[in-house]
């Protein structure tokens, strides 16, 4: 379950840089075609940035759809550090690598590696780290969910193979 709720706001820097970025080459620079090479000198910009400083998580989402949980969890344990350490980069993804996520690097990783627990059958590890994303980020709707969800499934409520 890989999903991302758009930040709209965030886009607008990124419109912004890439009006900037199109009106430097056609019209400071006078350079034919400029604004097709504007956008793709943004485009290229935006998948450097976008692959090379988030390759952990990256990595990790790979990892999840190759159903390799173990090497995922990693992944983000990496990316929650990278991110933890980096703060200012997460804080103004934006800018910093045009994500216009509404959850933060380090709220995805907490909740991913939560689900990774999940999908591993390990329901007391998911529920410690639904738990622990829920402790830092107290307005996570999915932490809240699953969490309510992992209690029904220990108190026999639900059946997790037939969910």
């Amino acid at each position: 379950m890989i999903f991302r709720q758009i930040n709209w706001l965030g886009v607008l820097p990124q419109f912004v840089l890439m009006l900037g970025a199109m009106s430097l080459f056609e019209f400071v620079l006078q350079i034919d075609n400029g604004l097709i090479l504007g956008a793709l000198l943004f485009l290229l910009v935006t998948f450097a940035l976008q692959n090379l400083v988030p390759m952990d998580h990256r990595n990790g989402l790979r990892a999840i759809r190759n159903y390799n949980y173990e090497q995922a969890i990693e992944c983000f344990e990496k990316s929650r550090a990278f991110f933890e350490k980096n703060e200012w980069i997460d804080k103004y993804r934006a800018f910093t690598v045009f994500n216009a996520s509404k959850s933060s690097y380090r709220e995805m990783a907490f909740v991913n590696i939560a689900y990774c627990y999940t999908e591993l059958g390990d329901w007391q590890k998911a529920k410690v780290a639904y738990q622990e994303t829920l402790d830092n980020y107290p307005n996570n709707q999915m932490a809240k969910d699953a969490i309510s969800y992992i209690e029904d499934v220990e108190n026999g409520v639900v059946d997790p193979e037939e969910a």
